[in-house]
Formats: C-alpha cells, structure tokens, sequence
C-alpha cells in the first residue's frame, strides 16, 4: 500500500506540473495571436489611410465594413485578447489586453499598444502591475 500512495503522489505531482505548462503555453499562444493581430492592424490602418480613408485611419467598424477584418471580429475579441482602436484626425492607437484576470499569478499574459508610428509596444500584464495596459512609454517588441 506504502508504494501505491508514493506512486499516486508521484501522478498526481505530474498532472499538476502538466496542468500549469499547458496554461502557460495557452498564455503563450494567445500573446503570440495578440501579436501578429497588431501586425494585421498595423497593416489594415495602413491601407485604410492610403485607399479608404482619406488620409485618415479608421475605427475598427470601419475597417471591417471596408472589408479589412472579417465581421467575426467585430466583438473586439480573438485569440484571448480584447482589442480597442481609437482614432483622432491623423492617428490612431490599438491596444490589446488578455481577457484573463487572475490574482493567483503575478502575470497573465502581455499587453500590447500600437499607434500612427507603426512600432508595437507592449508589457506584461498582470496583478504585479495593477493589470496595466501597454501604452506609448512601453517599450517595442522584439519582432516587429
């Protein structure tokens, strides 16, 4: 019986390490969608300036009536982030933010931020820094 118990702990143990590895790799998975979704922002504000827009950027309804992002993303939500574009004459800023909260972790996933330069910024996002959302004063990523 001694080396059953031993055995089931050892199981158990593993589960558990099995279990947080697969949430991290899911936080992982989302944060690199987040990414390549502010590149597809970046690229669809682009387009929408120079062809649609008349010099001006485009507020992510309008990107999508113009055929830029697919109506599926008009709830502002993929891949375990909430996206929000605002614009003003001239600019524009989108910032995404994991849906996930939780206090048990010190970071859940990053946020990231992109304005008019281009340049994507982004932070870790979390209860260690009040769930922060990434800004203008963030640093840029390492792949653009």
């Amino acid at each position: 019986m001694r080396s059953c118990n031993g055995w089931m702990a050892a199981v158990l143990s593993l589960a558990l390490l099995l279990l947080c590895s697969c949430s991290d790799v899911s936080s992982r998975l989302n944060d690199e969608n987040a990414n390549q979704m502010m590149r597809e922002i970046r690229k669809a504000e682009t387009t929408f300036k120079n062809t649609r827009g008349t010099g001006e950027y485009g507020t992510l309804a309008e990107l999508i009536d113009a055929g830029l992002f697919a109506q599926s993303f008009a709830d502002a939500a993929a891949g375990g982030h909430r996206y929000e574009i605002k614009t003003s004459a001239g600019s524009f800023e989108a910032i995404a933010v994991p849906l996930a909260r939780d206090d048990n972790y010190q970071f859940v996933g990053w946020s990231f931020y992109l304005n008019e330069t281009g340049v994507i910024r982004g932070t870790p996002y979390g209860k260690a820094n009040n769930y922060k959302s990434a800004n203008r004063d963030d640093p840029p990523i390492r792949y653009q």
